[in-house]
């Protein structure tokens, strides 16, 4: 579920000890800056805030690969099925590709060749990694 600030910014929230959760907020490039102060003090003054922080690319990249994985089509797969390498992850989610593209693309059909190259590089029991 995508949670939005009352001015439409992105965000995600992990709880992270007893005293509250952390956020990252993901605006749009060409988002104004007092916008943002804006939508961080909503979540300051709503939210029992441990950390906050506006999203790095690794956090944007982190963002992508997760809603690669919630997709229905590739739920059911392995974690050593997936193709989620770092640099086809940047790429896909710079050019604009979507998530269902991206696992169009890059994880439905390659999950066996993912699978052999792992199973090389960790043995045959990928599921006691």
């Amino acid at each position: 579920m995508d949670k939005r600030t009352s001015n439409g910014i992105k965000y995600t929230e992990e709880l992270v000890n007893s005293n509250g959760s952390g956020y990252i907020l993901y605006p749009d490039p060409e988002r104004p800056a007092d916008q943002i102060e804006s939508a961080i003090r909503e979540i300051e003054d709503s939210q029992d805030v441990v950390w906050i922080r506006v999203a790095n690319e690794e956090d944007r990249d982190n963002l992508f690969k997760s809603e690669v994985f919630q997709l229905p089509a590739v739920r059911p797969l392995r974690w050593y099925e997936i193709n989620d390498d770092p640099t086809l992850i940047r790429q896909a989610r710079r050019s604009e590709m979507t998530p269902e593209e991206y696992a169009t693309k890059w994880v439905l059909p390659f999950t066996a060749q993912v699978k052999a190259a792992r199973e090389a590089y960790f043995g045959k029991d990928l599921d006691q990694v």
